[in-house]
């Protein structure tokens, strides 16, 4: 039966109020998606438990943060085919138990399970976990073996891992349910660079080397890498082609398909966190050519310019009380 996962915004819930315990916790987690967990071992922590899930047709994501490090989880009860990417945190490692086969994955790396079968989990500490669910009828059209889609481990060694799970990753920072039109762009995304991880069939990688998926999947990543760096000026064009494993002019062209340059990209991400400091009476005290030099600009004349090309307005016009700034 073919059943698609419902569209669902941001849902969290916690032991800290929403629920009584953990074993409440993992109910509730367990009505959404359709399976029932029976908790062998708790956590060894007074911190509350909750999880986080966004849901659309073709793809979901959670995050559990102070997790069981003990479970059993049933066979989907609500007719959904799905393959599960299960993301240990830093410093922890999953080890997890399906149809006769035993996987282990450590931080940095994802265990691939099944839906249909009995799963038995443990966690060498309770810490946070990520799951990415996809259709399993997408991924069998694009892998080369289907069983491949069976319990396993994805090493954290090759690009397409890195690329697959911080563009999973992504689902989860959406603060509502995206349109159908945006959903199935996302779950497409997601099964091509999952396919990848996995091994995707001679077919499907001739689709994928020219694909839409992977380049905006470089696109995302580039764009984290600059927001992360963003308050650097060292930051450079070079070194965000390195991140991503391209050459500087394939960066430059990645940024062009996506109607703009690498360049302007980094100017008006820093102009946009100068705009928000500026308006934020948090920063209220603090002088604009220290915001300026803060947000990754070389001189003050420079940031002046660029400003008002992009706002059509004066940095000072931004402040909340303007009438008692200038320069």
């Amino acid at each position: 039966m073919d059943v698609s996962l419902p569209f669902r915004s941001l849902t969290t819930v916690s032991t800290g109020g929403d629920v009584r315990g953990l074993n409440d916790l993992y109910d509730a987690y367990g009505h959404m998606i359709g399976h029932r967990y029976s908790i062998a071992h708790g956590v060894a922590t007074d911190a509350p438990s909750d999880f986080a899930n966004i849901s659309v047709p073709g793809a979901c994501a959670t995050i559990f943060r102070n997790g069981a490090s003990d479970f059993v989880m049933s066979p989907n009860q609500q007719g959904l085919d799905l393959v599960i990417f299960s993301v240990p945190a830093a410093g922890a490692t999953l080890s997890y138990a399906q149809g006769g086969k035993h996987a282990v994955a450590a931080s940095g790396e994802a265990i691939v399970h099944a839906t249909d079968k009995t799963l038995v989990g443990k966690s060498s500490q309770t810490g946070d976990v990520t799951a990415i669910a996809l259709p399993r009828q997408k991924l069998k059209e694009r892998v080369a073996s289907e069983d491949l889609l069976t319990l396993s481990t994805l090493t954290a060694d090759t690009p397409s891992v890195g690329l697959f799970l911080g563009h999973a990753r992504n689902l989860l920072g959406l603060a509502k349910v995206p349109d159908a039109a945006l959903s199935d762009l996302i779950s497409e995304q997601l099964c091509d660079l999952a396919a990848l991880a996995i091994g995707a069939s001679a077919k499907a990688v001739d689709e994928l080397k020219e694909g839409a998926s992977l380049a905006q999947a470089r696109y995302q990543r580039a764009i984290r890498y600059i927001r992360s760096r963003l308050t650097d000026p060292a930051l450079s064009e070079d070194e965000i082609a390195a991140n991503l494993a391209l050459s500087t002019s394939s960066t430059r062209r990645l940024f062009a398909q996506n109607g703009t340059s690498l360049a302007r990209s980094i100017r008006n991400m820093r102009l946009d966190l100068a705009a928000s400091h500026l308006a934020d009476p948090r920063h209220a005290h603090r002088k604009i050519l220290d915001i300026a030099l803060d947000c990754g600009f070389l001189s003050l004349s420079a940031f002046y310019v660029a400003f008002q090309a992009r706002f059509d307005t004066h940095p000072t016009d931004m402040r909340p009380d303007k009438a008692a700034w200038s320069n």
